[in-house]
């Protein structure tokens, strides 16, 4: 997302719920055409491209249109991600709980909710009875 949304615009999200409902699309967010990261290798081609009917060099305006689609396309890709990424969905977010940088004592009560919350979607989905949930809580 670096490459064609504002830095100031991304530097307050700092969770996956705040990425989540980060709207890609809208165009305050994004960088003018001239700061859009496109790689090296296209900045390269870019400069010493050669227009194959006139066989002249490309112009400014093909420059800025090139980099206009180049956004176009990454909004498409960030989009595709984020709407078939697994952080879409609550179990995924809630199995972060298992990660042993969050175990520490001062996340005992955040972790022991995600756990809780895993351990509901697991018994409605029937692959964890009623009494098995209450004895994981209590270990």
């Amino acid at each position: 997302m670096g490459r064609f949304i504002k830095s100031d615009k991304t530097a307050g999200l700092t969770s996956a719920y705040q990425l989540l409902k980060f709207d890609v699309q809208a165009k305050e967010n994004h960088n003018v055409y001239c700061k859009i990261d496109a790689g090296f290798r296209a900045q390269k081609e870019l400069k010493s491209a050669i227009d194959p009917k006139t066989k002249k060099k490309v112009t400014d305006k093909e420059v800025m249109q090139f980099k206009l689609e180049c956004r176009d396309f990454l909004v498409a890709i960030v989009m595709k991600i984020m709407n078939k990424g697994p952080m879409k969905f609550a179990l995924a977010r809630n199995l972060a709980f298992l990660d042993p940088r969050e175990m520490g004592a001062r996340a005992k009560e955040k972790n022991l909710d995600r756990c809780k919350a895993v351990l509901r979607q697991l018994n409605e989905a029937d692959r964890v009875s009623d009494n098995d949930v209450d004895e994981i809580i209590q270990q």
